[in-house]
């Protein structure tokens, strides 16, 4: 028994890191919503359960053709490999198929489906919904998983110990062997969550100021560029804060960030109802870009206007039960004909800012005159 439990213990603790190696390479090259904005991030999972399912259909094929230790091996190695995929997973719609299909293959390989299959099947489907409305993200309910885990494998071999005539020696060693694995392979697949996590952290700094979660300068910049090669109608809207510094000087910092936080907020709610395209970008301390894409200068100046009006609505509460209402100059410019690159359209919308503001503030400069 000593011999074959180590044999299982080996096989399938590696075998499964490496498959769980492979599912990292999958998210990391197809797992790009930095802004958790995807509406269907069920979509991108099916691909990762295409990839289980190959994989079980790979085992589950090799074990028709095998027998005794190395067919239950086989078997036991399919079952930990689906326990860690269900782990990964946030969806039930990628979930649910990805089981089934393992089931259908698994009942494909022992001849028949009976009752106690489809009691498996029902009860572990039950399960996982449990575990996505309860206990995920499976990294923060370890203790729960783990013992989840380890009682759908116990649970599997109880079912199915009338498809596997095997001595209770065997039987032992398969066990120890899905425990292993399965204690291995959770430890395996935290780390990689973790180094996941911390890797998106980085990429989402590297593309958004850290303040107000607007776009940073790197950002716009990059995205200024493509638009204009992209876009015959371009508009681009530079706004500043009137008298920010003051706000600062007056109330301190903090309350000077809070102001920043709630303005961005509130231009980004905006945006999404007049303009879902648009992007907005800090590009100073209270200076902000934002870009239009197809929109021509007629309804740049009805979005600028806009989102001036809901900015000057802006309440940031005192601790004295005051609140600061703050307003800002918008500089409006649309792509022309003679503009060789973005940065003659950023010089102008910035230009008309500047224009703005040297008649007064809470206004528009458009370059012909300030509204």
């Amino acid at each position: 028994m000593v011999y074959q439990a180590i044999v299982a213990s080996l096989v399938m603790t590696f075998f499964n890191i490496g498959i769980i190696g492979g599912l990292q390479r999958l998210m990391h090259g197809l797992d790009m919503d930095l802004e958790n904005r995807h509406l269907y991030p069920w979509r991108t999972e099916l691909i990762y359960g295409a990839y289980e399912v190959v994989v079980a259909a790979l085992l589950l094929g090799l074990a028709r053709y095998s027998s005794g230790f190395a067919q239950a091996l086989l078997v036991d190695l399919q079952l930990v490999v689906i326990i860690n995929f269900t782990n990964a997973f946030k969806t039930l719609p990628a979930i649910i198929p990805t089981v089934l299909l393992n089931f259908a293959l698994f009942a494909a390989l022992i001849g028949h489906a009976d009752w106690q299959l489809a009691l498996a099947v029902i009860v572990y489907l039950v399960w996982l919904a449990i575990e996505e409305a309860y206990f995920s993200p499976f990294d923060e309910h370890m203790m729960i998983r783990v013992l989840a885990d380890l009682v759908a494998g116990g649970g599997f071999w109880v079912l199915m110990q009338s498809a596997w005539q095997m001595t209770a020696t065997m039987r032992a060693a398969l066990l120890i062997g899905f425990v292993v694995a399965t204690l291995g392979s959770f430890t395996y697949m935290i780390l990689l969550r973790r180094e996941h996590l911390i890797d998106r952290a980085n990429a989402r700094d590297v593309r958004y100021d850290a303040l107000t979660d607007a776009y940073n300068w790197l950002s716009f910049r990059k995205a200024i560029n493509q638009r204009f090669e992209q876009n015959a109608d371009l508009s681009l809207l530079a706004l500043d804060i009137d008298h920010f510094k003051q706000v600062n000087r007056r109330y301190g910092h903090p309350t000077g960030n809070q102001v920043l936080i709630t303005v961005v907020d509130t231009l980004q709610a905006t945006l999404e109802m007049i303009a879902p395209h648009a992007m907005l970008a800090r590009t100073g301390g209270e200076e902000f870009m934002l870009i239009l894409p197809e929109t021509d200068a007629p309804h740049a100046l009805a979005i600028a206007p806009a989102c001036q009006a809901r900015i000057r609505e802006v309440l940031v509460p005192l601790e004295d039960s005051d609140a600061i209402r703050v307003t800002a100059t918008i500089g409006v410019a649309t792509r022309q004909i003679e503009d060789e690159s973005a940065r003659d359209l950023y010089r102008r919308a910035d230009a008309n800012l500047i224009a703005a503001q040297n008649v007064g503030r809470d206004r528009i400069g458009t370059g012909e005159h300030e509204l």
